[in-house]
């Protein structure tokens, strides 16, 4: 103490795997001690809230060991898109215990994210999280390439700023495959309450497919963490996407989107796999539709084959019967004639017998 002040405790950074070390080589009062802890955030151990928290895992940059997260349901939002990244925590640890002592681990009850101002009340974003669970989020490529298996080509309605340029960057990694969708962009202020309007009078025309808001990184995108924000978007009947900022940036917009990107290159990217997914699925679809025309056509040919065997066949019969008759016409016609040849020899043999008689009787006589 220096003239009747507490000196202020610096907090100290940990891994996880030194908050092990320090558990177990401290009495350190857990539930009451506040540590900062710095590692990968490997997602959320279930989707399930249990009383206004949900459950993650940190694990260790270097080392090999992790620790679970707590997380209020107000800072989950800064989590969303975070698997992968590395964040540094500070909060409240403390040991859990397994039934019979078969498990032990640690758990962080997150108090803050560093570099994140505090959220709004836990509350309010949990009434909106409610309310988009019971609508649902919509898969977005399942969504688009029904849409174009029907012939239709989506129709998008983009919100970005006054100046931005970052539709440049969603054309650019889209490419060729605009031609697959009806962009329509709609330059307006982002740093003002007053684009919602905007964003509900496109929603009410009920013509766009989806509603996407982009914008690039800097400052300026509080508004996107404005309860009164989340809860306009929530309400549209236009399925929403998101593309604000850049891959570090989380906001409560986002979670109540059907889809976020976490730039609007990225945005432009997905856009164009659906459309070359779709190319792929159709070409497939085609060839399957060439192959059952020639298997068609094999099988006409092979009836056709069919039909003139048993023509041929039945002609086969006709001729042999016909020639049956011809031969046994012949052959009776054959018989006759032999037996009149018959005839005409017994008869000439007779007459000649008689005239061999009369000549010998003379001859006698």
């Amino acid at each position: 103490m220096q003239g009747g002040r507490k000196e202020r405790r610096k907090v100290e950074e940990l891994s996880p795997y030194l908050l092990w070390e320090v558990l177990k080589n401290s009495e350190i009062n857990f539930p009451a001690s506040i540590v900062k802890v710095k590692g990968i955030y490997e997602g959320l151990s279930t989707e399930k809230e249990y009383n206004g928290f949900y459950f993650g895992r940190l694990k260790d940059e270097n080392l090999s060991g992790s620790i679970t997260l707590k997380i209020p349901a107000s800072l989950l939002p800064h989590f969303e898109n975070g698997k992968g990244k590395v964040f540094s925590v500070i909060g409240s640890p403390y040991l859990d215990i397994k039934p019979n002592f078969s498990k032990a681990e640690i758990v962080l009850t997150v108090k803050k994210i560093e570099g994140i101002a505090a959220p709004q009340s836990s509350s309010e974003i949990n009434v909106l999280l409610s309310i988009k669970y019971r609508k649902g989020k919509i898969n977005l490529k399942n969504y688009l390439m029904k849409l174009m298996e029907e012939g239709e080509n989506p129709n998008v309605a983009i919100f970005l700023g006054e100046t931005a340029i970052v539709d440049k960057d969603l054309l650019s990694s889209l490419g060729d495959k605009n031609a697959y969708y009806n962009l329509e962009f709609f330059r307006i202020n982002l740093t003002s309450f007053d684009f919602i309007e905007k964003v509900k009078e496109i929603d009410e025309k009920g013509i766009y497919h989806l509603i996407a808001i982009i914008r690039g990184g800097g400052e300026g995108r509080e508004l996107f963490d404005r309860i009164e924000i989340a809860r306009e978007l929530v309400s549209l009947n236009t399925p929403l996407c998101t593309a604000i900022g850049h891959a570090e940036n989380v906001h409560l917009v986002d979670l109540i989107a059907d889809e976020t990107f976490i730039t609007p290159t990225d945005f432009g990217y997905f856009l164009r796999n659906i459309a070359i997914d779709f190319e792929r699925k159709y070409e497939t679809k085609e060839k399957e539709e060439e192959l059952l025309k020639e298997l068609k056509r094999l099988m006409e040919e092979n009836n056709k084959l069919k039909t003139e065997v048993i023509r041929l066949r039945g002609n086969e019969e006709k001729i042999r019967f016909r020639l049956e008759k011809e031969l046994e016409k012949e052959f009776k016609k054959e018989i006759d004639e032999l037996k009149n040849s018959l005839i005409l020899y017994k008869t000439l043999s007779i007459a000649l017998l008689i005239l061999l008689a009369i000549v010998w009787f003379f001859l006698k006589g």
